[in-house]
């Protein structure tokens, strides 16, 4: 099945009370089912591989601990497909 690389616009909601929910650039790694001719169809499986920017990789971090719910939104450019 076909693997990409793929950024999706994020809205960062805090569990903690009192904090500021913010805005991401989350960099994903999909799967997707061929279709009927071959080419990448439905999306199988996501997996966060991290934000953009300097504070990427901690921003991941806190997402993992569950101290923010993550909703996932429009993707941000095109899908990048693994060779």
């Amino acid at each position: 099945m076909p693997h990409c690389t793929v950024r999706y616009s994020v809205r960062l909601t805090p569990k903690t009370p009192g904090v500021m929910a913010m805005d991401a650039v989350g960099i994903f790694h999909e799967e997707r089912a061929e279709d009927e001719v071959g080419l990448p169809g439905e999306l199988v499986w996501r997996r966060l591989e991290t934000f953009s920017g300097p504070t990427g990789y901690a921003l991941k971090e806190q997402v993992r601990e569950q101290l923010w719910e993550m909703d996932v939104c429009a993707r941000v450019g095109p899908l990048e497909w693994d060779g």
